[in-house]
């Protein structure tokens, strides 16, 4: 069963600002996560209040966290550059 994506209105419009070959891309990962939220290219990262993953998309990084019994993967963060952790 795949996981569900959930984005709140902050991550729609940072996907929204994006260039439409890198939304694309943005996107794609997206799905792809849905399928198998610890993909290749996921990294765990430390967070003061959960477990959080990012993975790299060209120039930008999601940061996402998972709950494994409702199926659902929140993203977190959707940013351009190392910045992001």
């Amino acid at each position: 069963m795949a996981y569900t994506i959930l984005l709140n209105k902050k991550i729609k419009k940072v996907i929204g600002n994006i260039e439409k070959k890198e939304k694309d891309r943005v996107e794609l990962r997206m799905r792809m996560l849905s399928k198998n939220p610890i993909s290749e290219g996921s990294k765990k990262i430390k967070d003061k209040y959960r477990d959080l993953f990012r993975v790299r998309v060209g120039d930008f990084r999601i940061l996402y966290s998972i709950d494994h019994d409702s199926k659902e993967i929140l993203i977190a963060k959707i940013d351009k550059g190392s910045g992001t952790h």
